[in-house]
């Protein structure tokens, strides 16, 4: 259970709080379990805490630190963290469907088996972070640093991620189904045996990329770059190729 000083300090109000950490920089305050739904803790300074299954629901984290912070199965459905420092910070299997967090920083964040269905991302740096089989269904991913992140076997149908950089990202057997991947930046990155069907990859860069057995039934790759691209056993029908020419050689 959460420590009752920890919370009480908190509940004192984000100055109170702030101020102690400062002078308890390397304590590990211990707030597991606690019912924060709808809860304004802007600014705040959590980074190291301990909110293992915490319930954060609708709340307002805009800007808080939250660098290396365990949030292993808390619930952020709906939170606010638009801004937030959430560096190295642990999702495993949490909850953020429709969560805000637009230009935050999730560098080497870990999201293992983590909820983000409908959630903001737009303009976040996610470089190296771990989002392997992650829901991001109808998640918007716009101009999203995801360089070298992995998203192995992950949910992205109907997930924008427009001008986004997966430059050296693991999308191996992700689902990207009907996916907005215009003008997106793939160099390198490694998608072998992942359903692109329906997706839209007009202007994407695709140069070195790895699309061994992957689907793209109904794909467009209109104006796309493929030099240098892994194709083999690529399963094409009724495909916009690069040129605008129609691909139907693997339909039934």
């Amino acid at each position: 259970m959460a420590n009752s000083e920890h919370l009480a300090l908190l509940q004192a109000g984000a100055k109170t709080w702030n101020e102690w950490r400062q002078i308890h920089r390397n304590l590990t305050p211990d707030l597991r379990r606690i019912d924060f739904r709808k809860t304004n803790l802007q600014q705040i300074e959590l980074q190291k805490a301990l909110l293992v299954n915490t319930d954060l629901q609708d709340a307002n984290l805009s800007g808080a630190n939250l660098s290396h912070v365990n949030l292993s199965g808390a619930n952020l459905n709906g939170a606010v963290l638009m801004g937030a420092n959430l560096e190295k910070i642990v999702l495993i299997n949490a909850k953020l469907q429709g969560a805000n967090l637009r230009r935050a920083t999730l560098v080497g964040a870990d999201f293992s088996g983590a909820d983000l269905s409908g959630a903001i991302l737009s303009g976040t740096n996610l470089r190296h972070a771990d989002l392997y089989r992650v829901k991001l269904g109808h998640s918007d991913l716009r101009s999203a640093d995801l360089q070298a992140a992995n998203l192995g076997g992950a949910d992205l149908y109907k997930a924008n991620l427009s001008a986004a950089d997966l430059s050296d990202a693991d999308l191996t057997k992700s689902t990207l189904k009907r996916a907005m991947l215009r003008r997106t930046v793939l160099r390198c990155a490694d998608l072998k045996g992942a359903n692109l069907s329906e997706a839209d990859l007009t202007g994407a860069c695709l140069i070195r990329i790895n699309l061994k057995n992957a689907v793209l039934e109904s794909t467009n790759l209109l104006g796309a770059e493929l030099s240098e691209a892994s194709l083999a056993g690529i399963h094409l029908c009724n495909t916009t190729m690069p040129d605008g020419s129609i691909e139907n050689r693997d339909c039934p």
